[in-house]
């Protein structure tokens, strides 16, 4: 996961912007109010990759309970197909 994000870097720099800069302007340090937390400098402050590893987790995590909704779904259905389009058993009299 790491080296797409640093391929993403990579390309951001290429076409002549800076990841890291646009990172800290946009992501900044969000503290608790100083009422709430005497100690905000104790605060974990996240690099890009570690940003970005949780989106792309969260994202994946989504997409997952997503694909087992819909597969439940289906198999529900061609369930219910299966049992209509069975052929009738019956026993032959001889």
């Amino acid at each position: 996961m790491n080296a797409k994000i640093q391929a993403g870097i990579q390309f951001t720099s290429r076409v002549g912007g800076n990841a890291n800069e646009e990172f800290k302007r946009k992501h900044r340090l969000r503290t608790k109010p100083r009422w709430l937390d005497e100690s905000p400098e104790n605060e974990h402050s996240f690099d890009i990759c570690t940003f970005y590893r949780k989106e792309f987790k969260a994202v994946l995590d989504l997409q997952i309970v997503k694909f087992r909704e819909n597969l439940s779904l289906c198999l529900q259905i061609v369930k219910s197909l299966a049992a209509v389009l069975q052929p009738p058993f019956e026993k032959s009299v001889t």
